[in-house]
């Protein structure tokens, strides 16, 4: 890779920008770069020339406001434009990946010095790259030059049809002659002849005996060469700093044995090539008319048997019998981890996935894997042998600090496989030993990957600042790459002794970063003797630092010598990096210290420090120090690390809390204490961008520094109360948060607490409240409203309309009907103050399964509840009780006459800064129309409306308000409709003459009962159109003479499948209706004999032929949502009605809308908007033969599952319960009262 031509291509496609570009940006370029070339060698339609200029384009469009880029130039890409959009799509999906895996933002106190000895890394748990050691394995993906080179006889021979499989064989070109003379043997002319071979391939290739010779050459002279270092300068670091070639000069050196040359060189041979000359576009020319595809390039070269298959470029390592014996042992012992982490708690969240562990104790049956699998809570999961034999596992073990951890499983459970285990040598693991990394890689059930030690003392990686980081340990550095599921792997010598555990790795280079095994056998014989592992810690993070930056921090001349004596082997000492407030060595020891001797023993190693610390615990040990060329003594006490270790959380109003860790607080540098929210949902919900990382200071007023206080206070807080509390977040200590929230205690009920358990495995659970306090009964308050002044006598009218404004805040459970917002604030429209009913859009109150306020005048709220909700025109109606508010609430007066197009009226709504805002506005158009369905997330829309439509930028930014008169009267809601994303929201008025009959009703305190409607969906078709299908001139000649603003026929759009129980609708898709019971049809209005009657007459025209046809209405009671059950992580209901609107044919009555991160259902693939229709072989119909049929199964017992997706794809599918974390629910609407009761089995 060049980054010379990588700048030049960012100054191409951004040639407005001013001054240097930010290196990050650079080395995310650079990253894509390297990415594309795995994803695709070889960029077709002759665009292998753009490749630095599309990597520039993608990265610049994504990063454009962080990094304060100008607008990117997509016409200076230089490629053809119809080639243009469909690889920028492929280079913006690898640059997801390369978000996904980059660098995080590292916490405020870890951002390292420019003198830091680490080389910046991107580290991830198990990332791709590039393979030092496996480059002739990737060679045979390459499509150009190599193997194009053979079909390039000569100049005049060009073809542009695709030729048959050749043999691969050296063909000589313009560019590119061979040379029979053999080098000689000379420093000088391997140098030429490397110059001119590396001349040539930057003009189109190397021929394959030019490539042994390229080999011999690297081979032979990159350890000690200086040349062929500067030629790499040259080619690969063209315009660096002299910082920048400083860091890579340390960086080389630091690799050591010269495996980072190696890389690099092996990346200018794998396709990066600028095609600039005639001779060079003319053989790109050729190879790309040529119709000859990459991936028969591929093949071509991997099935010829004439063709060497040995490899071109590679590390030499040994591939012997003894590496095939060994391996074969190995695997018997190495076991595949698929595990669920199956609730929030501390650094982690409920995740699903797979890892690699294996067995150190086989009579035991423990497992050493890494601490991020085993997780700091609640486990479940089981292992996969080489033999697909599978049993349960449970944790009992994970470190503190270090990256791992043990599982265990009964080894009397396991029939079939011979059971084997890995000795922990971790003496073993030298620089240049050949290992291998046997694993679950990329989720793989086994891979063998390669590679070297290249270093023994590489500081730890950091993965962010919220999630789980290794410190205070040396790590093992190699070049093994790899990828994700291998967290946990064994590092394994030829001898199969597990020499390093595998933890991460870096997307930049091929490097893998392994944790030595020191730790982890001291704690496995504690574990096999039956001993406690017991850990020491001074709540000091060290950083391994070399001498001469030991020596700026004030290292003495003389220090420097003893340690040079005492460690010749040793390029520095540890040096404290941070010091944690209110722990055992506040005070004493300080940043930039570096540490001498503990008890007398001079320290080299972040191993000794460890061994000394765990043996000491609750212990004084002096600590020599040296910090600004003076030596100090401190008398430090070991603290425990299991005391700062949480083992607890507590669930309460839907979120999950737990102590302060350790691993949290060192990355903020803050004393490990305080309340920590681990899940910030229900009632905690602080932000739905950011669900963890917050830290409790008080509630209700009072402080909560730990569990225990927090607990107490949440006792005494009764349900539905509302009650302040302060809060921070750790990344930002500075700013104190002030928030009022809304304690709920009825839809979550549970208050737990959860603590760990290590000789089950489990977290038991222990209720510390049955019943939350009785809600505090509601008073009567005062509000007063403000009326809208105007300056215009006519509006005077209009004034007092303010009063019929209310504020509706909504708080769902849930994400019941498949709706996906918890919570919202919207306005509604009093229609009846003396009874207390408010009309609101049903985008904010898409159900009765949830909480809701009305608040009057911005100064008092009540609770409200849903009393009807309609079922195709988008709102509900909110009833509250009148006697609560004492304000001058008014009931508006209702317009008779529908608004046409043209007709005047003024605005008043709000807009989505819950601001009141005016206009006055004209009709633009009186609509028929359907919202668009959402296919992937069926959910309540509105259908079937006859919308008003304004031309006016201030009613599209309000989400609630009323068109009026001048004097008052409204005319129509405006309300706000959820389109097919959750993003897109449509802002149409509902004329009041298509909500006066329920209006009439409810100002009579009746609430509509047993409405009816259509199962079908209508949509309004042009004359023309009519005419083409069939449309008799006599049925257009009544229409043209009654309609008054638009000709217009309407059409059946869609039907819906029916329940169960039902029968279909005689109506198909594409009818044309003509009339209705003898009416002709000229909007939607039309219909509205629907609402009472059980069938409908109509007259329509299919396949240009008329019909008369009897059509039945539905209850609309019978689509409201009053069943739900959670049943292995799986939330279930009947499909409500968007689905059927969508569907030909319900499977089942049993669909999925949800699934719990972590739990059965989303390990074994559940999927939501599917439909369960057998379990164990017995059809499952309905919600109620469900729960029958699962309440009989045993837990962790495997269930068979027949499911069918949302496309009618049926599937089988197997899962296991586990009712200790995921018990079975029934949650029911009471027919009678309308409350919802939850029931619970399997406890």
């Amino acid at each position: 890779m060049s980054i010379v031509q990588l700048k030049r291509s960012l100054s191409d496609i951004l040639p407005t920008h001013q001054g240097d570009f930010p290196p990050k940006l650079l080395d995310i370029i650079a990253s894509l770069y390297q990415l594309s070339l795995r994803k695709q060698a070889v960029l077709p339609n002759k665009a292998e020339i753009a490749r630095y200029h599309l990597c520039a384009y993608s990265v610049a469009e994504k990063y454009q406001q962080k990094f304060d880029l100008p607008v990117p130039e997509i016409g200076r890409i230089p490629i053809q434009p119809k080639y243009v959009g469909k690889l920028l799509d492929d280079f913006r999906e690898f640059i997801n990946q390369v978000s996904a895996a980059s660098t995080p933002n590292s916490s405020p106190r870890k951002s390292r010095s420019a003198n830091n000895s680490e080389a910046p890394v991107t580290p991830t748990r198990g990332s791709k790259a590039t393979i030092p050691g496996s480059i002739s394995k990737n060679f045979s993906k390459v499509g150009s030059p190599l193997k194009r080179l053979q079909e390039l006889q000569d100049e005049s021979e060009v073809s542009a049809k695709k030729k048959s499989k050749t043999v691969l064989k050296d063909i000589e070109s313009p560019f590119n002659k061979k040379d029979s003379t053999p080098p000689t043997s000379s420093k000088s002319s391997k140098k030429n002849k490397f110059l001119d071979l590396l001349f040539q391939y930057q003009k189109g290739g190397l021929l394959r005996w030019n490539l042994a010779l390229w080999y011999d050459i690297v081979d032979d002279w990159m350890k000690d060469e200086q040349w062929l270092v500067d030629i790499e300068k040259q080619y690969m670091y063209g315009t660096e700093t002299s910082q920048e070639m400083k860091a890579i000069t340390e960086r080389r050196a630091r690799i050591g044995d010269g495996w980072d040359l190696m890389e690099r060189l092996g990346t200018m041979l794998h396709g990066d090539v600028l095609y600039e000359t005639d001779s060079q576009k003319k053989y790109f020319d050729t190879c790309e008319t040529s119709e000859h595809d990459d991936q028969s390039d591929v093949e071509d070269y991997q099935t010829d048997t004439s063709v060497s298959q040995s490899p071109l470029f590679d590390i030499p390592v040994s591939n012997t019998n003894k590496w095939q014996n060994t391996i074969t042992k190995v695997v018997n012992s190495v076991v595949s981890i698929h595990f669920s982490h199956t609730a929030p708690f501390d650094t982690e969240t409920a995740i699903v996935s797979e890892a690699t562990g294996f067995i150190v104790d086989d009579s035991k049956g423990l497992i050493l894997t890494n601490r991020h699998v085993v997780g700091p809570g609640p486990f479940t999961g089981y292992i996969v042998f080489d033999n697909h034999e599978s049993v349960d596992v449970k944790p009992i073990y994970r470190d503190p600090i270090h990256d791992f951890g043990f599982l265990k499983f009964n080894p009397k459970e396991v029939k079939y496989q011979q059971l084997s285990s890995l000795k922990l040598e971790p003496e073993l693991a030298k620089v240049g030993t050949e290992i291998r990394v046997v694993g679950n890689d990329a989720g793989e059930k086994l891979s063998i990957l390669a590679g070297i030690i290249s270093r023994l003392d590489r500081n730890t990686p950091e993965y962010g600042s919220l999630t789980y980081n290794d410190f205070n340990t040396e790590y093992i550095q190699a070049a093994a790459s790899a990828t994700g599921g291998s967290s946990g792997s064994p590092v394994v010598n030829e001898d199969g002794q597990c020499v390093a555990l595998q933890a991460g790795g870096a997307t930049e280079a091929s490097t893998d970063f392994f944790l030595p095994v020191y730790r982890p056998l001291r704690a496995l014989q504690c574990i096999q003797n039956e001993k406690p592992i017991t850990r020491g810690d001074i709540q000091v993070e060290w950083q391994l630092k070399p001498f001469n930056e030991c020596t700026r921090l004030g290292l003495t001349a003389e220090a420097q010598t003893k340690a040079r004596e005492l460690f010749p082997n040793k390029i520095g000492l540890l040096v404290a990096e941070l010091v944690l407030p209110e722990g055992p060595a506040d005070g004493l020891i300080k940043e930039g210290d570096a540490l001498i001797s503990i008890n007398g023993e001079h320290i080299s190693t972040f191993i000794r420090v460890d061994e000394i610390l765990d043996e000491n615990v609750d212990n004084e040990l002096e600590f020599v120090i040296q910090r600004g060329g003076a030596e100090i003594k401190q008398m430090i006490k070991i603290g425990n690390l299991h005391d700062i270790t949480p083992n607890t959380f507590v669930q309460v109003a839907g979120a999950s809390f737990n102590n302060l860790s350790y691993q949290i607080a060192r990355c903020f540098c803050l004393p490990v204490k305080g309340v920590y929210v681990n899940n910030a949902c229900g009632s905690f919900e602080f932000s739905n961008q950011d669900p963890s990382g917050w830290l409790m200071e008080t509630v209700d007023d009072h402080q909560v520094e730990n569990l225990d206080q927090f607990v107490d206070v949440m006792k005494k807080i009764p349900d539905c109360a509302r009650v302040p509390i302060t809060y921070r977040h750790v990344s930002d200590m500075h700013s104190e948060y002030v928030q009022t929230i809304y304690i709920d205690r009825h839809w979550a009920t549970s208050f737990k607490k959860a603590v760990r358990n290590d000789e089950t495995g489990l977290w038991d659970f222990t209720t510390l409240q049955e019943k939350p306090l009785d809600p505090v009964p509601a008073q009567p308050q005062n509000a007063k409203y403000i009326d809208i002044p105007f300056s215009d006598d006519k509006k005077k009218g209009c004034s007092s309309l303010v009063r019929s404004f209310v504020q509706v805040r909504t708080i769902s459970p849930s994400t019941v009907d498949s709706h996906p917002f918890r919570k919202e604030i919207c306005y509604g429209v009093v229609i009846d103050s003396t009874n207390g009913f408010v009309l609101v859009s049903r985008r904010f109150v898409p159900h009765d399964m949830c909480d809701l306020f009305v608040i009057f005048a911005e100064s008092i709220d009540v609770p409200g509840k849903v009393v009807f909700m309609h079922p195709h025109l988008n709102y509900v109606i909110i009833k509250y009780d009148p006697s609560l508010v004492l304000a001058d609430v008014k009931t508006p007066n209702f317009g008779t006459k529908p608004l046409r197009r043209g007709d005047k009226s003024f605005f008043i709504g709000y807009n989505y800064n819950l601001r009141l805002v005016t206009e006055d506005v004209k009709v633009s158009a009186v609509s028929s129309l359907n919202v668009t369905a959402n296919s992937m997330a069926p959910r309540y829309r509105g259908t079937n409306l006859e919308c008003v439509l304004l031309d006016s930028k201030v009613t599209v930014e309000c989400d609630a308000g009323v068109l009026a008169d001048n004097d008052g009267t409204v005319r129509a809601f405006w309300l706000t409709y959820l389109g097919e994303a959750n993003d897109q929201m449509y802002k149409m008025g509902l004329d009041v003459t298509d909500v006066r009959q329920v209006i009439n009703l409810l100002q009579a305190n009746k609430i509509p009962r047993h409405l009816r409607i259509l199962d079908s969906e209508f949509a309004s078709i042009t004359i023309f159109q009519g005419r083409t299908r069939g449309v008799p001139q006599s049925w257009i000649t009544k229409f043209e003479q009654e309609s008054e603003d638009q000709i217009k026929l309407l059409a059946v759009d869609r039907v819906a499948a029916p329940s169960l129980h039902s029968k279909h609708s005689p109506l198909k898709t594409g009818d044309i209706v003509l009339s209705v019971n003898g009416k002709i049809v000229k909007s939607m209005r039309d219909f509205t004999d629907m609402y009472e009657e059980e069938s409908l007459e109509f007259r329509i025209v299919r396949q240009k032929k008329e019909l008369t046809l009897q059509v039945p209405t539905i209850d609309t009671t019978t689509l409201d949502t009053s069943h739900i059950v959670n049943w292995s992580g799986a939330v279930l209901q009947t499909p409500h009605y968007g689905v059927r609107q969508l569907m030909k044919k319900i499977p089942s009555e049993v669909y999925v809308i949800e699934k719990a991160s972590g739990g059965p259902a989303h390990q074994y693939g559940i999927t939501p908007i599917a439909f369960i229709t057998h379990v164990n072989d017995q059809e499952t119909k309905d919600l109620d033969s469900f729960v029958k049929v699962v309440r009989d199964i045993p837990d962790n017992t495997f269930v068979k599952l027949r499911v069918v997706t949302f496309d009618n794809i049926p599937i089988a599918i197997t899962l296991k319960t586990d009712y200790h974390y995921f018990p079975t629910s029934e949650i029911k609407k009471s027919p009678e009262t309308g409350k919802w009761i939850e029931v619970e089995y399997n406890k």
